[in-house]
């Protein structure tokens, strides 16, 4: 028996290595895209492309799209997982935010962008009672609408010159057109827009962040970190408003960048609140704190709650950018964990962030969060400024295409514009509808799904039959999906279900194949062997047991024997044709064999007109005495039945039949070639003789 056991467990061994190694596989792969996302995303979220990195010229390009793919996986099961769960429970800001849109009907009713600066700031004269404005549009070059372009060239344009009479020195804002809306940056609390970017550097040089609150950076234990070792996405120069919109007195209130960094699949889920800017102008004899830049929604936000400054709270772990390597420093960087709206040093607000200071939401029912009006129904005085706008937080931007830029969310409304992603982050910051965690968290536990699952199932499928392999590797992916819904997803936090997923399904189909090719072939040999001698659940036995075959030590058990003949054979053959005694035997062993496998019974062999049959081997059969006693009863009656219809085709009358059916007899020992000898101390019962047909 122990024999037999440790062979067993040595048939096991190839699929239990199997599915131990493509679990490993499949952990270590999580690990490599862990790696390989950080450095990605932070770079500008480039994990298709190849690095040419001479560290692994070879994999980093295979591996940066499995990546890509992965992350791409997790992000469409995301979207699915948002649109399951619908609007949030937390309560609308409808009545906080208000997005003036210069949309399609503000393009036909008011005419074609770029308008007239001078109609920008009467828009926002008509606004001036929020509590601040975000110019969610961008005003790198001057205006070609403005008069001031056109006064010194009347004479040659129209034959005449123009006299205004000191016009211009009256108020300037007549004629230039971006001194008209500066001065209304100046008079309304207004975060100004900026775009960060790669390549050359802009024309205008910049002067400087707009709004002087330095963010600070903190590590786990509140030490200060130098901010150049934030983990943040970097971007080398900003394209920010001319001066004259720019560089008013008094300042404007706040500037951010209004980036939104898609994925690789061009979707927006994430929005980053700091970025590292390396353009010199920005540069300030305090240190290099002016190279964190805050976004756009996160600056309205801090002037919207009266914040003066940030802190960058740090996770405290390390990561390596090879990417961000220079002759100062190896690419280390600290992530972040969360960033806090201060005001005069005290935290009014904090948002949790992943490591690369982003936030993570979602942009379902997005408009159903805020208020949307269009531009031109403001510039004809169709709201009430006081009504609509006072002390609440406005955003100035165009959501069609030529004005701002639309982005793809992966949504069931896919496309939405910069200002409504802004506006949705806003809302989810006010009403802490955001998804908390990182990329750390995200690893740690799909590492724990992809190990659980995949060794739950290898050896479910192992050591159980395949029925319950099935089932046990259903539970778990059915456990992977919900469970990151309910317990995580519902919760708030993120965690990626593509990898444990495909890690589950490949351990299943690789153990199905070795199983069909291995196992299932010694089955299929064990069916078509015994398939006519044995009941089908023995036989089941038998599939699910082969080593019960396999033992050349032989076994010590009671069993029940039954023999049976026909009486007078031979004299009865001697008057029928061979044809006739063929189907004659047939007619009679076939319903007599049935008989023994309905009664869990084996059918041994056939000798001449003779049958051997026996119970309680290989399978166990507790009743084996009654099933065999049963059988002789069952065959005794079918074969008066049989008999009747032998007579009546004409067939050689015979007497009554029996089947002689022992006692149950000592115990029984399977030798080598299953010869059954009676060992010399065991006692016998001698069978008692059967009547014969």
């Amino acid at each position: 028996m122990v024999n037999s056991r440790i062979a067993n467990i040595r048939k096991l061994l190839p699929s239990l290595a199997l599915g131990v190694a493509i679990t490993l596989l499949a952990a270590l792969c999580n690990y490599v895209i862990y790696d390989r996302r950080l450095p990605a995303m932070a770079t500008g979220n480039r994990i298709f492309r190849d690095d040419n990195d001479q560290e692994r010229p070879i994999l980093r390009s295979p591996l940066n799209f499995v990546a890509g793919v992965v992350n791409l996986a997790d992000d469409l099961a995301q979207d699915l997982m948002f649109a399951v769960r619908g609007a949030s429970d937390f309560p609308s800001t409808k009545k906080d935010i208000v997005v003036v849109a210069i949309d399609e009907d503000s393009m036909v009713r008011h005419g074609s962008w770029p308008w007239p600066r001078s109609d920008v700031a009467t828009l926002m004269d008509k606004v001036s009672s929020a509590r601040v404005v975000g110019m969610d549009l961008l005003f790198p070059e001057n205006d070609l609408c403005s008069l001031l372009r056109y006064v010194p060239r009347f004479d040659e344009l129209y034959g005449s010159p123009l006299d205004l009479d000191g016009l211009n020195e009256a108020d300037p804002t007549l004629l230039d057109n971006d001194v008209a809306l500066g001065r209304q940056v100046a008079r309304i609390p207004t975060v100004l827009g900026m775009v960060l970017y790669d390549g050359l550097a802009p024309r205008i040089k910049p002067s400087g962040l707009k709004s002087d609150h330095p963010a600070e950076v903190r590590g786990p234990a509140g030490e200060a970190v130098p901010s150049e070792m934030t983990l943040l996405k970097k971007r080398d120069y900003a394209l920010t408003d001319i001066p004259p919109i720019r560089d008013v007195d008094p300042s404007p209130v706040g500037e951010g960048f209004m980036n939104v960094f898609p994925t690789p699949a061009r979707m927006v889920r994430t929005m980053p609140l700091f970025a590292h800017l390396s353009d010199a102008a920005f540069a300030t004899p305090t240190g290099l704190n002016r190279h964190i830049v805050p976004s756009m929604a996160l600056e309205v936000l801090r002037v919207s709650m009266g914040g003066n400054g940030y802190r960058i709270n740090l996770r405290g772990d390390v990561v390596t950018i090879p990417e961000f390597r220079d002759e100062t420093s190896n690419g280390d960087r600290y992530a972040v964990k969360s960033v806090s709206i201060l005001r005069d040093g005290d935290d009014v607000y904090t948002v949790p962030l992943n490591e690369l200071a982003e936030l993570q939401i979602g942009f379902r029912n997005h408009r159903a969060d805020y208020t949307t009006v269009s531009a031109w129904e403001v510039l004809a005085g169709l709201y009430d400024k006081e009504e609509i706008f006072r002390d609440r937080i406005v955003l100035i931007g165009g959501t069609v295409e030529g004005v701002g830029y639309v982005i793809s969310t992966g949504m069931p409304d896919p496309e939405i514009s910069v200002a409504d992603a802004h506006a949705t982050m806003l809302s989810a910051m006010l009403k802490g509808d955001f998804m908390d965690g990182g990329f750390q968290d995200d690893y740690s536990w799909q590492q724990l799904a992809i190990l659980a699952s995949g060794l739950t199932v290898t050896v479910a499928i192992i050591f159980g039959d395949l029925a319950g392999g099935m089932l046990v590797s259903g539970l778990a992916l059915l456990l992977i999906v919900l469970g990151n819904y309910f317990f995580f997803f519902k919760r708030g936090m993120d965690v990626g279900i593509t990898l444990p997923i495909l890690s589950t399904l490949a351990v299943l189909a690789a153990l199905l194949i070795a199983n069909y090719l291995v196992v299932g072939r010694e089955r299929r040999f064990i069916r078509k062997a015994f398939q006519l001698n044995v009941s089908p659940s023995i036989l089941g036995y038998l599939e699910n047991h082969p080593d019960r075959l396999g033992s050349l030590q032989g076994d010590y058990r009671h069993m029940t024997v039954l023999f049976s003949d026909i009486r007078s054979f031979a004299t009865m053959s001697e008057q029928m044709s061979a044809p006739d005694v063929a189907r004659f035997l047939n007619e009679y062993f076939t319903p007599m064999s049935d008989i023994v496998m309905d009664n869990s019974g084996t059918v041994d062999k056939f000798i001449g007109d003779g049958m051997m049959a026996f119970w309680n081997a290989p399978a166990d059969n507790p009743n084996h005495a009654r099933d065999a006693a049963r059988s002789a009863l069952d065959m005794l009656a079918r074969l008066e039945n049989l008999q009747a219809g032998w007579t009546a085709r004409g067939l050689p009358a015979s007497p009554s039949a029996a089947a002689s059916t022992p006692a149950p007899c000592s115990p029984v020992i399977w030798g080598r070639n299953n010869a059954r000898t009676t060992p010399s101390w065991a006692t016998t019962s001698t069978s008692p003789a059967g009547s014969k047909t």
